[in-house]
């Protein structure tokens, strides 16, 4: 069992296991809710900023600080919502990015991802044609050396019929 609220800062900030910042991300999220209302979200934004910028000061793939810094975004939530607003414009400050460049990030990334959804499916496609064209081979083999075809459609999944146009 872990207790986060006993967990040092420090130590967490200084691990380089992603994990770490779910766990200050955590913390920080039980913390805020100590606080009083009016002071809760100036600490939640100093906290969430300083998260962000560790985040991104750290050697990992995009795609683990992308899906951490989401974490970050939506678990630690703001009594107000225009913080939100100004958690996003600082963020824009450390990434040097603006809005813009963010949607085009946002807007390549998606491409990005669809091709390689497209290329993962040609793979399978591929791949399933492959191993067809051994099941195939197989039955085919075994036909030829007279094994009975309820037996080789048995053990290769072909129908009957597949295995007689072999």
């Amino acid at each position: 069992m872990l207790k986060i609220a006993q967990q040092k800062d420090e130590e967490l900030l200084a691990n380089p296991n992603p994990f770490a910042i779910v766990l200050l991300t955590a913390k920080a999220a039980l913390l805020g809710k100590k606080i009083k209302k009016e002071d809760r979200d100036a600490f939640l934004l100093k906290t969430k900023i300083k998260l962000a910028r560790q985040l991104l000061s750290r050697t990992m793939s995009k795609s683990k600080i992308r899906a951490l810094m989401n974490f970050l975004r939506y678990y630690v939530r703001f009594s107000y919502p225009e913080n939100n607003i100004i958690f996003d414009k600082e963020l824009a400050n450390i990434t040097k990015r603006t809005t813009t460049m963010g949607i085009e990030e946002f807007l390549l990334d998606r491409a990005k991802k669809e091709g390689i959804r497209e290329a993962e499916d040609k793979a399978k496609q591929e791949m399933l044609a492959n191993e067809l064209q051994q099941r195939k081979n197989i039955a085919r083999n075994l036909r030829d050396k007279g094994i009975d075809l309820t037996i080789i459609a048995e053990a290769t999944g072909l129908s009957l019929k597949q295995i007689k146009a072999l």
